[in-house]
């Protein structure tokens, strides 16, 4: 399979389409917005049943429910090997980093442990406690990630197993190029600038004044997809104005593009390790976007010596000791 990630408006979608006019192949999305029926301009739901090439799981969702990594490996996994058993190559396409992940390493089931702090130093020292107790999951962690360090604590007080010995273990769905895609700095806030503006001008405040009233809109405000719970308050506030909430909308989707670029990083590291001990025939090209066109990206890919088509089995057995 071929995975295209990257931060928001670094060009997945357009990236995706051009490839797929070169291969045979399907699409099959990665976004978590785009899986619900009603959010369309806020997540930049590309007009996929109108595409030459079939495409799958958009709008596959159409209560305000979450949507578990668990559940979207499951549903991916059978479409994968739908795809392949008819000769053609999966295309997954989306910046959602954790159902990204759980493609390429299965979520585990944590023990169940009650949250408590009665027996911790004050939050700034809880990693250096943990630290002493498992440095691998501390080094892990950022010293500021409290709620992600006490749960490690948690596990280990309650439970006696460090938490680095529950993390999950390498074993992708299929074997897989995985392309993360980039854009210098500059390139990529102007892209984000510019299509906030577009998606204001298409329609986005009147898709989310569909939904206020209805048991989407504390969905929303809950589950804070950019730009979405920004609009309802802009609906719900005569203070709001329209300037206003779109430089929110920027600054925000800005700040996420961030955080998408530091987790491909982080991931990118994990997956080099775990290759190291695999079977399985994969790899990992970033290509930043702003330095060539897309055609060039294209032919590099075209002539990976990893794009072989395979049969539906798995060839990412993960060695054992």
């Amino acid at each position: 399979m071929i995975i295209i990630y990257g931060p928001t408006a670094s060009g997945k979608t357009d990236f995706a389409d051009q490839l797929a006019q070169y291969l045979p192949s399907e699409i099959i999305n990665m976004d978590m917005g785009q899986c619900y029926q009603p959010l369309a301009i806020g997540t930049a739901k590309p007009e996929w049943k109108t595409k030459p090439v079939a495409h799958h799981g958009f709008d596959i969702i159409t209560e305000p429910v979450n949507y578990t990594v668990a559940q979207y490996r499951s549903f991916i996994q059978q479409k994968i090997e739908e795809i392949i058993a008819k000769g053609k190559v999966p295309i997954l396409v989306g910046g959602s980093g954790f159902y990204l992940k759980s493609l390429l390493f299965p979520p585990v089931e944590l023990p169940s442990v009650e949250p408590t702090e009665q027996e911790y130093p004050e939050p700034e020292k809880r990693w250096d406690l943990l630290n002493a107790i498992d440095p691998e999951r501390a080094a892990q962690l950022h010293p500021h990630d409290v709620y992600r360090v006490t749960r490690a604590l948690d596990i280990w007080y309650q439970t006696g197993k460090k938490p680095s010995t529950l993390a999950p273990l390498f074993n992708p769905v299929q074997s897989f190029l995985l392309l993360n895609l980039t854009r210098d700095r500059l390139d990529l806030n102007s892209r984000i600038n510019a299509r906030t503006h577009l998606m204001i001008e298409q329609g986005w405040i009147q898709e989310v004044q569909s939904l206020m009233n209805t048991s989407w809109q504390s969905f929303l405000q809950d589950k804070k997809i950019i730009g979405y719970d920004d609009i309802i308050t802009y609906l719900s506030s005569s203070h709001s104005s329209k300037s206003w909430l779109i430089s929110e909308i920027q600054k925000k989707t800005r700040h996420y593009a961030k955080r998408q670029l530091v987790f491909a990083a982080g991931l990118e590291r994990e997956v080099r390790k775990a290759l190291l001990g695999s079977s399985c025939t994969s790899d990992w090209l970033t290509l930043n976007l702003t330095l060539q066109p897309f055609e060039l990206y294209i032919k590099q890919v075209l002539n990976h010596p990893h794009l072989i088509m395979k049969s539906a089995k798995n060839e990412c057995a993960t060695k054992r000791a």
